[in-house]
């Protein structure tokens, strides 16, 4: 809700003389309040129309008998109220003797009293109140009041907060309800209330519908709201915010009561509210906040939708591989340790140690990503030392052989303005860290580090390509120990660029790397720390330092000197080395370019590459035997004089082909290239000699067969293999071999009258051509064995036939085919793509359970009233030719071809929803007939569906 539109908060009250005499109504007086610490708050009530004045009025009057301070009565709860006030009443409670409705009620400041409401109903039904431009409040209570309301029920449908308390107000046995209007049952913006026994709090029906508030506001001292232990029902939300910066007591205690109907709202400045509950309630704490030992805190990070009040709890919290997301910027005045693989979303936020590194890896791999800052800073007077490090990957203690790694997003930046960026050293650890991000060191330490002792060694350093590590006033990599660094295509910027000093380091540089010196070249011995300036790479030999440094550069673009330094005198183990084959200089690196290379000016800068000596003259190959075929094609071979052969065939549509044969003419390798005419047209043949089917995938020659750019999945190309077979041969399939080497058979391939193998290609592709048909021993002498429908639907993997006891398949091509077969068979044509659940009940569990799903999800199959799939019944020729319409509608084919029934005996018994599927399975060719009948009813055996499957995938491509 709108802050300031809720907390208007000019209190104020008028006479309303004239009218109450004008309608006979005792005229009560009401003065301004005395406390004028907020006069703007406190001036007059401004009333409504006079026609509102005069039915509120009599509204009041109808219930003047019912209110009463002992003996006396008051016509309206208002006039009893300022009695009290002007010291004029006997007594300082006020009764209902009965339900009363009116006006609603103003109290002034340091008026204290009971109202006892005598188990009756006060309804705000006339003039609602409040400040002025903002009169809608049922009550309004004023700061400095001590009131006690008890023993009945405040309604309104027109208030919008049914009581605004700014007093001390006490609840016992009281229902607060909230009407149509109300947005807030009731409202707490200063001094304690207490929501005693028996108390109900009903939000109303307008948003928010808050049933109460603690809310801080400028002009009050602050607000202190319990609910006690025997409070009744909370219902609606309780809202928790604060517009102010002052620091006063805002306070939620919640010892108990009914929650159950109950939610908690976090508006702005809702963490300067002191919210805690007895551990017996249970109520969700708002979002962005967790309850932590029945107290409210902010939430800081969250893990598996659980959110936790400190990142420390977060990572301790999380099971390894888990991935910690920040919800706010935290402050660490701990490291956070980190023992396991770990990732933390920054998700835009910052974390901050002050005055300790933000993190250390003892173990594991910690991976910050997302967008966000980590750093650590020095406060005045602050023990954080230079020394030290944003983040330290590496353990100097616990147990040994662990991993410590580190991995620093793209977006992620480590910012360091008072000590190390990331720090790479343990004794106990292999450290690696991988930079895609940035790491920034404003201080004058090196944005990353590592270690010269002999203890921290095994690092492995890699700065991707895009990643950005500088230093202000340091090197930007210094770089003393053991290990491995290695530059895909960073940008490096410091004093010094890079600084090896020793430790056995290799440091291999390419990519897209930029690497800059800033400072002035210098060099002084220095046995603990960088020793260099203004060198964009500088290798440092120390006699302190274990080991020797290798710089290897093979691309890159470097500002400043490449050099060699000497400390002291070193033995010859730790003599250092550049070796630099590729790059561009600001100065001439020719020293430490091996042989092999060449060093060349270019505007003012030197650039490394390759020498390449003078390209010797080919020798002319031996002419080839050329021939010009009816086709219009020419086929060139070539005869090597080992005898193996090089054929290459250019077709008269532009595709080409060249195979490879030994001398014994088996071929050894074959490519074929479509052209852009043949692709256009929709179907190309390879120009390659006709294969011979090999027996055995994994001993049949792999033909490449490389597609134009215009062939995609919504365009493919009908790609026909010459095949050296004498007829049809309907076991011949494609075999398409993917980059591992993996071999698949195509479902959908077919055969063309030439017996050549026809496939779609959608891309490139490598394939084998491959006789694939099983042996059923049921087939010999069978229609389906002579007409080659058991091969072909084997071959394919479409139908596998039938395990017997002796294990052997057989065909069993006279048995009936079920739904649940058919369906199958065309999953398979498919390739069995995965598919959503099925909502066929009948299918869960079932052998064809995926083969439904996948039906359901294409939309061939519909089922029996949408949720029976009836998988074991027999399919009928129609249903076969439904499912076969659905199946083309899906592949994306032309269905509109009918034919006409009428020419069949039965023709009209086609039952009236498969009647367009019969029609057009006659027309495409897919049903013939049976002795001159369609028998649309009748089931169809395992080799008719086979031979309807066959038909049907030979006709994609006739």
């Amino acid at each position: 809700m709108d802050m300031q539109s809720k907390r208007g908060k000019a209190l104020s009250v008028v006479t309303a003389a004239t009218l109450a005499a004008s309608l006979g109504v005792p005229a009560v007086a009401i003065a301004e309040e005395v406390d004028q610490s907020a006069a703007a708050q406190e001036t007059a009530y401004q009333r409504g129309s006079v026609v509102d004045e005069m039915l509120a009025g009599q509204s009041e009057a109808a219930a003047a008998s019912v209110i009463k301070i002992g003996d006396v009565s008051y016509d309206t709860l208002q006039a009893a109220v300022d009695a009290i006030e002007k010291g004029t009443a006997s007594g300082v409670e006020i009764k209902l003797e009965g339900n009363a409705a009116g006006n609603g009620v103003v109290v002034k400041s340091r008026t204290d009293f009971t109202l006892d409401l005598g188990g009756f109903t006060y309804t705000i039904d006339g003039n609602t109140v409040g400040s002025t431009g903002t009169e809608t409040n049922g009550f309004q209570l004023l700061k400095d009041s001590n009131i006690l309301i008890k023993n009945g029920a405040i309604k309104s449908d027109k208030a919008k907060i049914l009581i605004q308390n700014y007093s001390n107000l006490t609840l016992e046995g009281v229902s607060l309800e909230g009407g149509a209007s109300t947005q807030y049952a009731l409202s707490n913006n200063n001094g304690k209330t207490v929501i005693g026994k028996d108390t109900h709090v009903i939000a109303g029906k307008a948003a928010p519908q808050v049933a109460f508030d603690v809310c801080g506001f400028d002009a009050y001292a602050g607000a202190d709201v319990t609910v006690a232990a025997a409070a009744g029902r909370i219902e609606g939300a309780i809202e928790l915010s604060s517009s102010s910066e002052k620091e006063y007591k805002l306070a939620l205690t919640i010892d108990g009561g009914d929650l159950s109907k109950a939610t908690m709202i976090a508006e702005s400045g809702a963490e300067k509210v002191v919210v805690k509950k007895d551990a017996s309630v249970i109520v969700p704490a708002p979002q962005g906040f967790a309850w932590v030992d029945n107290g409210l805190v902010v939430a800081k990070a969250e893990v598996a939708g659980t959110v936790y009040p400190t990142l420390a709890e977060a990572v301790a919290a999380a099971q390894s591989g888990a991935t910690v997301t920040m919800l706010d910027s935290v402050e660490v005045a701990q490291t956070v340790e980190v023992s396991k693989n770990l990732k933390i979303d920054l998700a835009g936020k910052t974390i901050r140690g002050n005055d300790v590194r933000a993190f250390l890896v003892k173990g594991g791999k910690l991976e910050l990503a997302g967008e966000g800052i980590v750093t650590s800073v020095k406060p005045e007077g602050g023990n954080l030392g230079e020394s030290s490090s944003v983040i330290r990957v590496g353990d100097n203690g616990g147990d040994a052989g662990r991993d410590a790694s580190l991995v620093i997003g793209k977006d992620v930046t480590v910012k360091a303005p008072n000590t190390y960026g990331v720090s790479v050293f343990g004794d106990k650890t292999a450290e690696s860290v991988d930079v895609y991000g940035k790491i920034l060191a404003t201080g004058t330490e090196s944005a990353v580090s590592g270690n010269g002792s002999a203890q921290y060694a095994g690092t492995t350093i890699v700065l991707h390509d895009g990643s950005e590590v500088t230093a202000t006033d340091a090197a930007a990599i210094y770089h003393p120990q053991a290990g491995a660094l290695t530059i895909e295509g960073a940008t490096i910027k410091g004093l010094t660029g890079i600084e090896l000093k020793g430790g056995e380091a290799t440091v291999e540089i390419g990519g897209n790397t930029k690497v800059e010196a800033t400072g002035k070249i210098s060099h002084g011995e220095n046995n603990n720390g960088t020793s260099s300036s203004g060198y964009a790479v500088a290798v440092v030999e120390n006699k302190n330092y274990a080991g020797a440094a290798k710089m290897k550069i093979a691309a890159g673009d470097f500002v400043g000197d490449i050099a060699i330094l000497t400390d002291n005198e070193v033995a010859a183990d730790k003599k250092g080395s550049i070796e630099i084959t590729g790059g561009t200089f600001s100065v001439d690196p020719n020293k430490y370019v091996p042989s092999g290379f060449v060093t060349m000016p270019s505007n003012g800068r030197w650039v490394v590459s390759r020498y390449t000596p003078p390209v010797p003259p080919t020798p002319e190959q031996p002419e080839g035997e050329v021939e010009q075929r009816p086709d219009g094609s020419t086929v060139t071979t070539v005869t090597k004089p080992d005898g193996s052969q090089t054929v290459t065939t250019e077709a008269a549509d532009g595709s080409r082909s060249v195979v490879s044969k030994d001398a014994e003419g088996n071929v050894t390798s074959a490519e074929a290239t479509v052209s852009d005419k043949a692709a256009a047209d929709g179907a190309a043949t390879l120009p390659i000699d006709p294969v011979k089917p090999a027996a055995d995938a994994g001993k049949a020659p792999a033909i490449e067969v490389g597609m134009p750019a215009s062939a995609t999945e919504k365009a493919p190309v009908a790609v026909t293999v010459p095949v050296d077979v004498d007829g049809p041969d309907y076991g011949v399939v494609v075999f398409a071999v993917d980059a591992d080497g993996r071999e698949t058979v195509l479902p959908k391939c077919g055969v063309d009258a030439d017996g050549n193998v026809v496939f779609e290609a959608a891309g490139d592709v490598t394939v084998k051509v491959v006789d694939a048909a099983s042996a059923f021993p049921d087939t010999a002498g069978a229609w389906y064995g002579k007409q080659g429908v058991a091969d072909f639907v084997s071959a394919r993997g479409i139908l596998t036939g039938v395990p017997q006891a002796d294990g052997a398949l057989r065909f069993e091509g006279d048995a009936a085919t079920t739904r649940a077969m058919f369906v199958t068979m065309l999953h398979r044509a498919e390739s069995c793509p995965d598919a959503p659940d099925a909502g066929f009940a009948d299918a869960e569990g079932m052998w064809f359970e995926d083969a439904a799903a996948w039906g359901e999800a294409s939309g061939v199959v519909d089922g029996y009233g949408g949720s029976v799939f009836g998988g074991e019944d027999p399919v009928t020729r129609e249903q076969a030719a439904v499912f076969l319409m659905r199946y083309a509608g899906h592949l994306g084919l032309d269905t509109s071809a009918r034919a006409d029934l009428s020419a069949f005996p039965d023709g009209a018994e086609a039952s009236a929803w498969a009647s367009q599927a019969m029609s057009w399975a006659v027309a495409e060719g897919l049903f013939s007939g049976r002795d001159g009948r369609l028998d649309p009813t009748d089931g169809a055996t395992r080799a008719e569906a086979s031979a309807v499957v066959m038909c049907f995938i030979n006709g994609l491509y006739a």
